[in-house]
């Protein structure tokens, strides 16, 4: 294969990626001698990574979301962190190096890890990434056996397969790509705190200083958890000097975060954070370390204690709409959302709704709308609520359509649901008002009958 066709497959093969933005830096270089490096023990925070590429020295794409997370750089997935060489280095430097496995790094053991990768190029500026592809959280320090990926076509080198590198190594010499122009590190996974990394005597350590250790360290909270009631924070074991801050803060399922105002020492429970879980975040600061943050233990959830029950929301049906639109996200829901049989309900028997409640709530206030009526206040529980409609609370209401409309105590949410209702039917579906005619009718015959009786005996 001659050197034209082999570049023409380079060009085809090479990512788009950092190989190639690298150039500008590079190529100016590239018929330098290669040398050694100096051992030299450097350090690296976000703010000595430059955004883009096209210079010498740390570069990344993008610095959204690279933070300094005391004594480590964090790295949010897919982000890389570049070292572009000043002077090319020769690839057998890099075989020696891995041979003796001397290029090492490190993330913290309880992250994602990272990866090593570097960039080749041959005397026509074309080239080729090769990434480790075995990281591990912690450290790693790979061998000739261990497997990359390159990104080009070589002879026998599937493009982005894993293959063992002392494979890879012969074809990147024989596609003459024997100089290594750049080097970094790539988060593979989730977001991943990188420490340090080592390339054969060159070392650097990352981000900012190192956290406030927290061994020794408590942070507890004391009291109930109960609407109305106070909760307080107690902390120690704080180094001399240290300086604190707080933030309280709910969590629940998929919700979650700072409670506004909470910043003291203690908190009064609010009807806002009902069936929520709370905490607090306690951030440390003292010189020569990062701000350092440790969280205490949740509580349980926040319970709150039955109230009476409010007035109703508003005074006449005719404004039952406007506020429904305002206040009821899903409007009014079917009868049978409700868990009643569809259509009418017999108002001379006993119902009981079953609805899931979707507010922040112990209890719950109902109300029956034409006239609004109190049908009464029930507990939330395990997220659903059971409504009871007696026969008592029925007949007061007129026979046709009404409205449920349900409130929660703590949250104010509100939900609404069409009700239905007949005239009062006996439990046997005989209609009430039968027997009590014809009772009063032969109430009446008897009564006229003892008056002609009456009259009869006189005559």
């Amino acid at each position: 294969m001659n050197q034209t066709t082999l570049g023409a497959r380079l060009r085809r093969g090479a990512a788009l990626g950092l190989g190639v933005a690298l150039l500008s830096g590079a190529a100016l270089a590239a018929a330098a001698p290669a040398s050694a490096v100096a051992p030299v023990a450097t350090h690296i925070a976000k703010a000595d990574i430059t955004a883009g590429f096209g210079g010498i020295g740390w570069f990344s794409y993008s610095l959204d979301g690279i933070a300094d997370e005391g004594g480590a750089l964090g790295l949010p997935y897919g982000s890389t962190i570049t070292n572009t060489l000043e002077t090319p280095q020769a690839l057998s430097s890099y075989t020696d190096a891995l041979t003796e496995k001397r290029i090492t790094w490190a993330t913290t053991e309880d992250s994602s890890p990272s990866t090593f990768e570097f960039t080749v190029q041959n005397e026509l500026g074309e080239s080729a990434d090769l990434r480790f592809s075995g990281a591990v959280a912690g450290t790693n320090a790979p061998g000739l056996d261990s497997s990359w990926t390159v990104n080009a076509q070589l002879p026998g080198i599937t493009p982005n397969t894993p293959t063992a590198l002392e494979t890879i190594l012969p074809a990147l010499e024989d596609a003459g790509l024997t100089k290594v122009v750049s080097y970094g590190i790539n988060s593979v996974q989730s977001y991943s705190y990188l420490t340090a990394l080592d390339v054969f005597g060159t070392t650097f350590t990352f981000g900012g200083p190192p956290a406030i250790p927290l061994d020794g360290v408590t942070v507890t909270v004391a009291g109930s958890p109960v609407v109305g009631q106070t909760l307080t924070l107690a902390t120690a074991g704080w180094p001399a000097g240290t300086e604190l801050s707080y933030e309280w803060f709910y969590n629940g399922g998929n919700l979650g975060g700072p409670i506004e105002g909470a910043t003291g020492t203690s908190y009064t429970v609010t009807g806002d954070v009902v069936t929520r879980f709370i905490g607090v975040n306690v951030t440390a600061t003292l010189d020569g370390f990062s701000p350092t943050r440790a969280q205490s233990a949740l509580t349980a959830a926040v319970t709150a204690t039955q109230l009476p029950a409010a007035p109703a929301p508003v005074a006449s049906s005719s404004e039952l709409p406007a506020f429904l639109a305002a206040n009821a996200p899903a409007g009014v829901q079917a009868q049978d959302a409700a868990g009643l049989p569809a259509g009418s309900l017999n108002a001379g028997s006993n119902h009981t709704a079953s609805i899931a409640w979707e507010g922040a709530d112990n209890f719950v206030d109902v109300y029956a709308y034409s006239t609004p009526t109190l049908v009464g206040t029930f507990a939330v529980v395990d997220g659903a609520v059971q409504i009871e409609l007696t026969t008592g609370l029925l007949s007061q209401l007129s026979a046709g359509d009404h409205t449920l409309v349900v409130v929660g105590q703590s949250s104010k949410s509100v939900q609404a649901y069409a009700l239905n209702i007949t005239a009062g039917l006996a439990e046997t579906g005989v209609e009430a008002t039968l027997p009590f005619a014809a009772a009063s009718f032969m109430l009446l015959l008897g009564a006229a009958l003892v008056v002609v009786r009456r009259r009869s005996t006189k005559l």
